[in-house]
């Protein structure tokens, strides 16, 4: 197994208050995550979080939002199958990741292997979810593979649902939950995988019994929409 070497961290920036499209050219406004993450990080711009393109829903740039979906968001995640911690599901990553033990996901149709290091004090940590945000992380990019290096610290979201459904949302990261989460106007309805390591994405929904969609299974050659969040 080849060893990757952690690339420099990008420049701080500071807090994000609006939410621009980030793809201007509405002929081909629909871009795969990966050609997302390399045009916002030439631009200098910083990927709208699942927060904050849940926080514009809810407000009355509700129209604004709709008209860019399927979208991705600059969240990235890592899960594993319910009841199982993350050392269950993670391996030793001992050649690549400096003894990190991480989660690996392979992307069926792209071949693509997405790994993500699990922070030691949450090895233990069943029915959670591992969240970093745009630009707080950085990916090195091979051929056939994608590392997730966080920049800061991991956050670690607890009470993930363990099936698809109808949920509440954390009040950080506006991820679905099943205790203490927060409500909404909206219904937000989870799609879950069972272990994946994915940015999510946001979807608008036709079924009447729900309003959005946030969903962890989209693979990440899917061309979506997307939002910068600027200063």
């Amino acid at each position: 197994m080849k060893i990757v070497t952690k690339p420099d961290p990008p420049k701080a920036r500071s807090d994000r208050t609006r939410l621009e499209e980030l793809v201007q050219n509405k002929r081909s406004g629909r871009l795969a995550f990966l050609e997302l993450y390399e045009k916002a990080n030439k631009e200098q711009k910083t990927i709208a979080s699942a927060s904050s393109v849940v926080a514009a829903i809810e407000t009355d740039r509700e129209q604004q939002i709709k008209k860019e979906l399927p979208c991705w968001t600059g969240t990235v995640i890592a899960i594993v199958e319910p009841n199982r911690t993350f050392q269950q599901a993670s391996i030793d990553t001992d050649t690549i990741l400096n003894g990190s033990r991480s989660i690996v996901y392979t992307d069926l149709n792209t071949g693509t292997k997405w790994i993500f290091p699990v922070p030691e004090e949450y090895l233990h940590v069943a029915n959670g979810i591992l969240v970093a945000e745009h630009p707080n992380y950085m990916l090195q990019i091979s051929m056939f593979e994608v590392v997730v290096f966080p920049v800061s610290s991991v956050d670690l979201v607890q009470v993930f649902p363990k099936r698809d459904g109808i949920y509440n949302l954390d009040p950080v990261h506006k991820i679905p939950v099943e205790n203490n989460g927060t409500h909404t106007r909206k219904r937000f309805y989870l799609w879950r995988a069972e272990q994946i390591v994915s940015p999510l994405s946001i979807l608008k929904s036709s079924d009447p019994e729900m309003d959005y969609v946030i969903s962890s299974v989209s693979t990440s050659n899917v061309k979506c929409g997307a939002f910068s969040e600027r200063t």
